[in-house]
């Protein structure tokens, strides 16, 4: 809209849409964490961006009062979104599930398409649906691991489900959820009634190498020229937490074999994970002829191993025992150096506030019975991504994780 100001035209045509009662009219507003059909969100929670002349090596007392008066942490300054306020047309249910087995070997699956077979078949189990109206492809990158392109398409043919749109999402680490996001919307809006939603990776023809290699290419182009790998990115994120935490030297390393002890503790007992029975003791991870440094701080037991596996979720709009309540999405800079800092991931933290303020939770800490499924795929991301989701006090998240550090780890 020419000679309007930014917005303006939009808001006329929205008044027009209202006004004469047409669909498709323009509904949206600025996204305001005080509106009527939500609980309320405090606005004033610190952002995650140093204030100028900041150094990150000042007396953190204040800074973490601040966060546990203000658990739920906002996005990147003049990035708020643009929310509709009007509720979507269906509420979305989740049927079933199907999860593969996590291989380590690359022998039990022949190829991606076998993989996802195995996790359909697994959905379809105890799923009172049995017919889609789409389906959602999540995988990353088929074209370099499988040679093949056009690969929802021939999920579908090889489901049996040709005739369906068939579509594929690809956002890097957070594909599957992307994937999620897509075909939860596609029900939302009620153009669907049942989605298929699938998403995995089978990455074990190759070596880890080159695997680290088609994987860093999601990495910044001038800073993937100086040799940054997704490990080495993730290493400089854990760098500058840990140092703005105050721990420092064999203090970080504590922190880390104490977080590997966790997550193998867990993975132990999951007979789908690549590591079921098979727990760790804290002396492994200080075994320097195993477990070889790969970027500062992070080891080789810090990082998650080259695997295959998949996940198929089945959505609807019929009642189920399950029920999406809120979903949130988010950016940021691709490039780490264009980013005000690195002690914190904002994207996580804005696309926390949007599914809290969607799902009408004002106090996530609050809730009852909570399980967190975070993406860790380093360790050091786990401690990082509960104070960025609200969920814990930077002062504290280590010893409520692992205890203290320089004690035995305490149980899971």
């Amino acid at each position: 809209e020419l000679g309007e100001e930014t917005g303006e035209g939009a808001r006329r045509l929205a008044e027009e849409a209202a006004e004469d009662g047409r669909l498709g009219g323009l509904d949206e507003v600025p996204f305001d964490v005080e509106h009527e059909d939500a609980a309320p969100l405090d606005p004033r929670a610190p952002r995650c961006q140093e204030e100028p002349g900041h150094t990150g090596h000042d007396d953190q007392g204040e800074e973490h009062a601040d966060e546990s008066l203000h658990p739920i942490p906002p996005g990147p300054a003049g990035a708020e979104p643009r929310l509709s306020s009007r509720a979507m047309s269906k509420e979305v249910y989740i049927a079933s599930v199907g999860l593969t087995k996590v291989d380590l070997t690359g022998r039990i699956f022949g190829s991606v398409f076998d993989l996802f077979a195995e996790a359909y078949a697994r959905a379809l189990e105890d799923s009172p649906v049995r017919s889609f109206d789409a389906l959602q492809v999540g995988i990353m990158d088929s074209e370099e691991f499988e040679n093949r392109a056009n690969i929802a398409a021939k999920v579908a043919d090889r489901l049996g489900l040709t005739g369906i749109p068939a579509v594929r999402t690809e956002t890097a680490s957070s594909t599957g959820a992307a994937a999620l996001h897509e075909a939860y919307y596609k029900i939302a809006s009620g153009e669907c009634e049942t989605v298929l939603v699938l998403a995995g990776e089978r990455m074990k023809m190759v070596t880890t190498e080159v695997a680290t290699s088609i994987m860093s290419k999601t990495v910044d182009p001038e800073e993937r020229r100086f040799g940054f790998t997704m490990p080495a990115l993730i290493a400089l994120i854990s760098q500058a937490w840990f140092r703005k935490q105050r721990i420092r030297g064999k203090a970080v390393a504590d922190v880390l074999a104490r977080l590997m002890v966790r997550a193998h503790a867990l993975g132990s007992q999951n007979p789908l994970a690549a590591f079921y029975g098979r727990p760790e003791p804290l002396e492994a991870y200080f075994d320097a002829t195993k477990n070889l440094p790969v970027a500062t701080p992070l080891r080789r037991k810090d990082c998650s191993p080259i695997c295959d596996g998949a996940a198929a979720v089945i959505l609807t709009s019929r009642p189920q025992a399950v029920r999406i309540a809120g979903l949130g999405s988010a950016t940021e800079t691709a490039s780490i150096l264009d980013r005000a800092q690195l002690t914190c991931l904002d994207a996580t933290r804005h696309a926390a506030r949007i599914a809290y303020w969607r799902a009408g939770i004002a106090k996530p800490r609050e809730l009852e019975g909570l399980v967190v499924e975070l993406h860790d795929a380093f360790n050091s991301l786990l401690p990082i991504g509960l104070v960025d989701l609200g969920l814990a006090d930077a002062a504290r998240v280590i010893e409520d994780l692992v205890g203290d550090p320089r004690h035995e780890p305490i149980s899971p």
